[in-house]
C-alpha cells in the first residue's frame, strides 16, 4: 500500500503492515503510486525523488532519477502513474515530461513527448490499455490514444467535440465490458473505443480574406488586386512592392469532431509541407519576382480536396523585358561613346604633345625673361645702396634749408622703397627656385611682432588709422628667422594699410594656440570675394577691381606663403567684402620639425641687434617731416640699413 507514511505491505490475516522502504538511502516517506511488474517487482514513487525499484525475494533497491547528460535516462523525476500492460510493457506517466516506457533488457527508458510524437501535452496523468498495441492516456487537456506501432498519438480534447475543459489526475477507469470513464472538472464522460473510431467526413477549403502589406484587400479597391471575392479568384497577380501578403483560409467543416490539422506549401518556393499549426492565416514576405502556386490540404484526411491559388509577383520595371532592351541599348550606345573617345584621345595626344612642347618653350622664354630682369634687380641694387649713403649722409647735415632738406627726404625715401621691391624680387626668385635658406633660432614672438607694431605705428598716425595689438601671454617663444618672419609680418601689414581708408582700424595680435603660436593681422578695409580669395597667395596675381592707396608687383603674399610654408607653418585668410580681411600664421612650437642644418645658437630676439642711430635716423625722418606738414607717404615703413659712418 501507499499511504502518507510510506509503503507497507498489508496482512489481512492479522490486519498487520510493515513498513519497507523507510531506510536511508531508499527512503519513501510519502509514497506516491505504486505497481508491481510481472517480475515481482514493485515499483513505487514519492519524495518527487524518481522511481525506486524493489524485489520482494531479494529485497533489493535501486533508484532511478533523471539525468540530464544520459539521453535514456528517466525524463522527469515526478511521476503521476506506474502502469504494466499485458504486453509486459512498463508505463511511466510524468508530470512534465510526457510518458517514458522501461526497457527491462537494456534497463533505461525511452521517451514519448509532445515535440517528437504529438501527444497533446507533456502532463500525463493516468492510462489504459484499449489493445495490446493502443494504449489511452489521460492529459490535463483532453484525453489522447497511442498507436505503439508508430509511435504517434490521436488527441482528443474540446475542440474537437470532448465535453470536458479540464480532466482530472487519475480520473480514469476502464470496466470489464469496454466502458471507459473519465472524470473531469464539469462532470465525468463515458464512451466505449468503438465510439469514438473516427469517420472521414469530405469538406472544403477555401481562402477568403486577403491582405498585401499589411492591409486587407477588397474587392474592386484601390489596389486593383481583386475584380472579384478571393474565392472565386485563380490567380493573384501582385506588384513588386506588395510581396508581403496573407490569405486566411476557412473551410465548410462546422463539425469539431471532424476538425482536421491543416498543412500548405508554396509550389515555386519550397516542397515542404508546413502545418498551420492551427491558425488559418498563411503569410510570405519579400517574395522574388516569379509565378507561384499556394496549396493547402487537410493532413491524413483523403477526402478533402487541396486548395490551389496561382499567385504571381511582378518584378520591378528594371528586371522587365523591355528593361534589359534598355540596358543593351544603353551598353551598345556607351560602347560606341567609348570607341569614339578612344579615337578622339588618340587625335589629341600628338596635339597634347605639340602644346607641352610649345608650353615649356614659353616657360623657358619666361624664365629667361625672368633671369634677365632679376639680374638687372641685381644690377639696381649696388647702386641704389650707393646713392642711399649718399642720402643718410646728406641728410645727416642740418646745414640745408627745410625746402631743399625735404627734396633729399624724398628722394631718400624712394630709394628705400626701390630698393625694397628689389629685395622682394631677389628674395621670390630665390624661393621659387629653392635656394631659399633659413636659420631659426628661438624667440619671444609677442616681443618680436610688438616692434613690428612700434613701426608702423607712426604710419598708422599720418593715415588716421587706428592700430591696435593684442597678446595673450607676455613670453610665447617660438622658433623662426627673424629675418625672413619679419618680411612676412611687413608685407601683411603692408597690405593692410593699403586696403584700408582713412578712418580705418587694423588689428595685429598674438596668442597661444593649440601647440602653436598664431599671428594675426586684422583690418576693415574693402574685404576679398571669394572669387578671388583661392588666388591671392598666386604669384603675380592682383586684386583689380579694388581701388587701393598703392599698387604693388603681385608677389608679397606668394612669397609669405614660401616662408611660411618653409618654417613648417601654414597662412590663411578670412574675408567678407567691404567687411575686411584677417590674414592668420600657424608656427608650430618647439624644434623638432626643423633640421640641424636649419638651426642655429645665434638668439636675436626682435630687434634689438640695431644700432641706435638707426632709429635715431627714423626718428629725425619722421621729425622733420612733420616739421615740414608734409603729406603722410604712400609707403609703409621699413627698417633702414645700418648707418655708413
Amino acid at each position: 500500500m501507499a499511504t502518507h507514511a510510506g509503503v507497507c505491505i498489508f496482512n489481512p490475516e492479522n490486519g498487520k503492515s510493515e513498513l519497507i522502504l523507510h531506510k536511508e538511502p531508499y527512503n519513501i516517506a510519502m509514497a506516491n503510486t505504486l505497481c508491481v511488474d510481472h517480475c515481482n517487482t514493485l515499483w513505487a514513487t514519492g519524495n518527487g525523488e524518481g522511481i525506486y525499484s524493489y524485489h520482494f525475494d531479494t529485497h533489493a533497491t535501486k533508484n532511478y532519477k533523471h539525468n540530464p547528460a544520459l539521453k535514456q535516462s528517466l525524463s522527469s523525476n515526478s511521476i503521476n502513474r506506474i502502469f504494466q500492460d499485458s504486453q509486459k510493457r512498463l508505463w511511466i506517466c510524468t508530470s512534465e515530461a510526457g510518458i517514458d516506457i522501461y526497457r527491462y533488457e537494456t534497463d533505461d527508458f525511452e521517451n514519448l513527448d509532445q515535440q517528437k510524437n504529438g501527444i497533446e501535452s507533456n502532463c500525463i496523468y493516468d492510462v489504459c490499455e484499449l489493445s495490446p498495441e493502443r494504449l489511452l492516456f489521460i492529459t490535463d487537456v483532453g484525453f489522447s490514444i497511442l498507436d505503439y506501432a508508430t509511435r504517434t498519438f490521436t488527441n482528443y480534447n474540446r475542440g474537437v467535440g470532448v465535453p470536458l475543459s479540464a480532466t482530472n489526475e487519475r480520473a480514469l477507469f476502464k470496466a470489464s465490458n469496454g466502458d471507459i470513464y473519465i472524470g473531469g472538472m464539469n462532470g465525468m464522460i463515458a464512451f466505449r473505443e468503438k465510439d469514438i473510431d473516427r469517420t472521414w467526413q469530405k469538406y472544403e477549403i477555401h481562402p477568403f480574406r486577403l491582405f498585401v502589406n499589411g492591409e486587407e484587400v477588397e474587392v474592386n479597391d484601390q489596389t486593383q488586386i481583386l475584380d472579384k471575392t478571393l474565392e472565386y479568384t485563380d490567380k493573384l497577380v501582385l506588384k513588386h512592392n506588395q510581396s508581403m501578403f496573407s490569405i486566411e483560409y476557412t473551410t465548410s467543416n462546422y463539425i469539431p469532431y471532424n476538425k482536421d490539422e491543416m498543412e500548405f506549401y508554396l509550389e515555386g518556393f519550397s516542397r515542404v509541407w508546413t502545418s498551420t499549426r492551427g491558425q488559418h492565416n498563411i503569410t510570405y514576405t519579400n517574395l522574388n519576382p516569379g509565378s507561384y502556386t499556394l496549396i493547402v490540404r487537410a493532413k491524413n484526411n483523403p477526402f478533402v480536396p487541396e486548395s490551389k491559388l496561382h499567385i504571381e509577383i511582378l518584378p520591378p520595371f528594371y528586371l522587365t523585358i523591355w528593361a534589359y532592351l534598355l540596358y543593351a541599348l544603353g551598353i551598345s550606345l556607351i560602347s560606341f561613346y567609348l570607341i569614339r573617345v578612344y579615337n578622339h584621345r588618340i587625335k589629341l595626344q600628338e596635339s597634347l604633345k605639340y602644346e607641352k612642347k610649345h608650353a615649356e618653350d614659353i616657360e623657358h622664354l619666361n624664365q629667361a625673361k625672368l633671369r634677365f630682369f632679376t639680374n638687372i634687380s641685381h644690377e639696381f641694387r649696388t647702386p641704389l645702396t650707393l646713392i642711399i649713403g649718399q642720402m643718410e649722409m646728406l641728410l645727416q647735415i642740418r646745414s640745408f634749408t627745410p625746402i631743399v632738406y625735404n627734396k633729399i627726404l624724398g628722394v631718400y625715401k624712394n630709394s628705400l622703397q626701390l630698393r625694397e621691391l628689389v629685395t622682394e624680387l631677389l628674395d621670390f626668385r630665390k624661393q621659387e627656385q629653392g635656394h631659399m635658406l633659413i636659420k631659426v633660432s628661438e624667440h619671444n614672438t609677442v616681443s618680436f611682432v610688438y616692434e613690428i607694431y612700434l613701426l608702423f605705428q607712426e604710419y598708422a598716425i599720418q593715415r588716421n588709422i587706428t592700430l591696435n595689438f593684442y597678446k595673450s601671454h607676455d613670453n610665447l617663444p617660438a622658433w623662426y628667422d627673424t629675418k625672413q618672419m619679419q618680411k612676412v609680418i611687413n608685407n601683411l601689414l603692408s597690405n593692410a594699410f593699403k586696403y584700408s581708408k582713412e578712418g580705418g582700424e587694423i588689428s595685429v595680435s598674438v596668442r597661444k594656440g593649440n601647440q602653436e603660436v598664431i599671428i594675426e593681422v586684422t583690418d576693415n578695409g574693402c574685404g576679398i570675394d571669394s572669387e578671388n580669395i583661392q588666388r591671392i597667395f598666386e604669384r603675380f596675381y592682383q586684386v583689380d577691381q579694388v581701388e587701393s592707396l598703392l599698387t604693388g608687383t603681385g608677389i608679397g603674399l606668394s612669397l609669405s606663403k614660401g616662408i611660411v610654408e618653409l618654417h613648417h607653418g601654414t597662412i590663411e585668410v578670412f574675408s567678407e567684402p567691404g567687411e575686411g580681411s584677417t590674414f592668420c600664421i600657424h608656427l608650430k612650437t618647439g624644434k623638432e620639425h626643423f633640421t640641424s642644418e636649419q638651426l642655429t645658437n645665434n638668439v636675436q630676439d626682435s630687434f634689438s641687434s640695431l644700432p641706435e642711430e638707426t632709429y635715431a635716423l627714423d626718428g629725425l625722418l619722421d621729425e622733420q617731416e612733420i616739421l615740414n606738414n608734409e603729406s603722410p607717404i604712400e609707403s609703409f615703413p621699413v627698417k633702414e640699413e645700418r648707418l655708413r659712418s
